[in-house]
């Protein structure tokens, strides 16, 4: 049987991994994914790819964390975030499990009242997340971190004021790319899309949310309006995850968008400019 993936390296942990270090927490990401990407386990119709329970088990065993944190951007996985995370608490009772994604967002109230999750993440991750681990070392209350729902001792159901995205996207630091191995990524180079058949591809965030408000998609919902990142940010990216991986950056801006064209046009020929003066 062949599988045809694209596996690309989760860059949302990795910015909400850089925001944590930053702070002083210890960090691990297990993309349960690429790091089982050969592991094929029949389930009924379904393949199940990626690893084992035994080895996500082992993975969190030895590290110890005080929090474990699991993202599901999409409802197609739904089940299985469920499952890992009723497996991991099951297994690890005194951890504090948070859920968070795309698909968390839009479906937090029913996700909460699940026995084995403790706290919801609604919207992007990156300073809520910090605030929530902030308040856990430290023994403080969590009412007043914007962007949580959360459940008290008597698993009564707390939903704090949803946080404003957030506005400047440069203040954000570099995505902690140390922490994600970039290798298995590189390796899935042939699924990618046919320019970059020949060569490992790169991938960066360089905008969020969307002028429009399309009824088919989630974005509004989950990243509300449009933010870019400077041409500046981009280029320093582009020079990050050159010197982190060999790989071809292949910059594509989604012209589909009209409104944002003409942002995109001016940030594309300023970052096209910088790389010809940085080559």
């Amino acid at each position: 049987m062949k599988v045809v993936l694209e596996p690309s390296p989760p860059l949302g942990l990795a910015y909400i991994a850089a925001m944590l270090e930053k702070s002083g927490h210890s960090v691990k990401i297990v993309d349960c994914l690429i790091e089982g990407f050969n592991i094929r386990k029949k389930m009924g119709n379904n393949v199940r790819i990626g690893l084992s329970e035994e080895d996500i088990i082992k993975k969190v065993q030895n590290f110890l964390p005080n929090v474990v944190g699991i993202s599901n951007n999409f409802t197609l996985y739904d089940k299985d975030a469920i499952a890992l995370s009723k497996l991991i608490k099951n297994k690890f009772p005194d951890v504090l499990l948070v859920l968070g994604g795309a698909h968390v967002t839009m479906e937090y109230p029913k996700i909460i009242k699940l026995p084995f999750v403790d706290v919801v993440v609604r919207g992007e991750g990156e300073y809520t997340f910090e605030e929530l681990l902030n308040a856990v070392s430290n023994k403080e209350p969590l009412n007043n971190i914007k962007g949580i729902v959360w459940k008290k001792e008597d698993s009564s159901i707390v939903e704090n004021e949803l946080r404003e995205p957030i506005g400047v996207l440069d203040e954000l630091p570099m995505p902690a790319y140390h922490l994600l191995k970039m290798e298995l990524y590189l390796k899935q180079k042939s699924n990618n899309f046919a320019f970059s058949k020949n060569f490992p591809i790169g991938h960066m965030i360089t905008s969020r949310g969307c002028a429009y408000n399309c009824i088919f998609c989630s974005t509004t919902k989950n990243f509300k309006k449009f933010r870019s990142r400077s041409p500046e940010k981009v280029l320093y990216s582009i020079r990050l995850e050159s010197r982190v991986s060999d790989v071809l950056i292949h910059y594509l801006p989604c012209p589909f968008n009209c409104a944002q064209i003409g942002i995109i046009l001016n940030q594309t020929e300023a970052i096209g400019f910088s790389l010809i003066e940085y080559r």
